[in-house]
């Protein structure tokens, strides 16, 4: 899991919105002033779990 800054996601919002669904991993964008945020791949979230 990959992480970067509020500024640097901003600056290039458009490549790691392309990584993030080309790769299907999940990033996070670290902040100062709130919580950070995740950002994922769809498929990810909405597939079902698998049972074992």
């Amino acid at each position: 899991m990959e992480a970067v800054t509020y500024s640097n996601f901003r600056q290039h919002l458009r490549a790691y919105m392309k990584q993030v669904n080309e790769d299907a991993k999940t990033l996070i964008v670290t902040s100062k002033n709130v919580e950070d945020t995740v950002v994922s791949y769809q498929r990810e979230i909405m597939m079902p779990c698998k049972k074992h």
